[in-house]
């Protein structure tokens, strides 16, 4: 089976679950699927730190079973990455949980219990490097952790809405976060696909030597054609589409590259081997953890002038 056949495979059974998951259950399962992806990112974020190999197994469920252990087993040896989990599992329920106003509140305190207790832990850790482990931690919950909780802050946008032409009416958080995903989706695919058949000049050579400008233009360009055509369906004004589109066009793709330089750094050339033909959940999410914040951003921008997005 070729990698192609794999990615489509897999997004046929991931696509409906992520969708199943921000429109049904009032995005509780949502965030339960967040914190889930948070957890493995971070594994695969620390795997690679280590420069450990990724998890060899025989199918989905021995693979999760490899994973918990590996999970277990280092937070014991390591209790830094133990804080690391809970930290990143607290931030995105506590996202979910609260108001935004009560959640921004409460980062800096989260945030500096996490930098207390994990170099207090290290005076009792065995191997001593507290610079390394204590730095590696907090990275990875801000990395991961704090990045995703914007997204969560577009599912919780306020206000229901109908899609265009259809009876149904949902909130419109659901439909801004599947809007920014089918984005985000079409950023990577539009990318993949111009630059496999333009090729050309690299974009970035020493970070990410596949990449072509050929694709990073055609990823921009997918962006903004999803962001202006999906923007018709989900009844969001064409100059805010068109915005929005370019601005994960470029961003988007920054994200991706920021993963390759730190995959470059520990000799990796995937994040993890979780989802065939993609690699690990870090690869997936890499474009959506820079895009999320600058998406969040611009509509609370909006709100702060008194318009809404739609």
């Amino acid at each position: 089976m070729t990698t192609l056949q794999k990615r489509i495979i897999l997004s046929l059974i991931g696509i409906p679950i992520v969708l199943t998951s921000i429109f049904f259950g009032n995005g509780e399962l949502f965030a339960v699927l967040l914190i889930i992806i948070a957890i493995i990112s971070m594994d695969e974020f620390y795997t690679m730190v280590r420069h450990d190999k990724p998890i060899k197994a025989d199918g989905f469920f021995d693979w999760s079973k490899k994973l918990v252990i590996r999970i277990r087993t280092n937070a014991e040896e390591n209790p830094s990455e133990l804080i690391g989990y809970v930290t990143v599992a607290l931030l995105i329920f506590l996202a979910k949980r609260w108001e935004i106003g009560q959640f921004q509140g409460a980062i800096m305190y989260i945030l500096a219990i996490s930098v207390i207790l994990v170099l207090s832990a290290e005076i009792f850790y065995k191997v001593h490097k507290p610079l390394k482990n204590a730095g590696t931690t907090m990275f990875g919950i801000l990395y991961v952790g704090y990045l995703l909780t914007f997204i969560l802050g577009i599912a919780n946008y306020e206000g229901i809405s109908n899609i265009a032409g259809t009876p149904y009416v949902v909130h419109k958080g659901a439909i801004l976060i599947t809007y920014l995903l089918l984005i985000v989706w079409s950023l990577d695919s539009a990318a993949l696909f111009v630059g496999r058949m333009i090729g050309g000049r690299k974009l970035c050579p020493d970070v990410s030597p596949k990449k072509t400008r050929a694709g990073s233009i055609g990823g921009i360009a997918g962006a903004i054609v999803a962001a202006y055509s999906f923007g018709i369906w989900f009844q969001i004004p064409w100059h805010h589409a068109l915005i929005i589109g370019a601005l994960v066009g470029v961003v988007g793709q920054l994200g991706d590259l920021a993963e390759s330089a730190l995959k470059r750094e520990m000799d990796a050339d995937d994040s993890g081997n979780a989802l065939p033909g993609h690699g690990g959940f870090l690869d997936r999410i890499d474009s959506l953890l820079f895009a999320g914040p600058i998406v969040f951003a611009y509509i609370r921008l909006l709100e702060y002038w008194g318009i809404s997005v739609f």
